[in-house]
């Protein structure tokens, strides 16, 4: 038992700074966002491999898990030349790329190995 008078609300004052302290607010600038997408080969209409969707946005800082996913009969491929970015994905496997958009612009896509494939773009805000 405390013997000097205010002790317990002293000892109140240290339990409420510590859980203040202990309970502050992590700002969404100093967290990192991982935003996962899969793209996946598919064939259109015309009997073209294309990747889908075909259009990514994301904003600028973003960081994003990209899982290419390919579910067709043969090897495709994923490139984005500006981003240096070029991967090949055996037929039914996935390759998982980590993508951080540092700059705005569109960013074209495409098949490196099947050029007349139709491509898709990344557009970042």
């Amino acid at each position: 038992m405390c013997k000097y008078p205010g002790c317990v609300s002293r000892y109140s004052a240290v339990v409420f700074i510590l859980l203040a302290v202990l309970s502050t607010p992590v700002w969404a600038e100093e967290m990192e966002v991982l935003q996962e997408v899969t793209l996946t080969t598919s064939v259109n209409s015309e009997k073209v491999n294309v990747w889908l969707p075909a259009t990514l946005m994301f904003h600028k800082g973003d960081k994003v898990n990209l899982t290419l996913k390919n579910v067709a009969t043969k090897d495709h491929g994923f490139a984005i030349d500006a981003l240096h970015i070029q991967e090949i994905i055996p037929m039914d496997q996935s390759k998982e790329i980590v993508i951080e958009v540092t700059e705005v612009g569109t960013f074209p896509y495409y098949c490196p190995l099947h050029p007349a494939h139709v491509g898709g773009q990344l557009i970042i805000q």
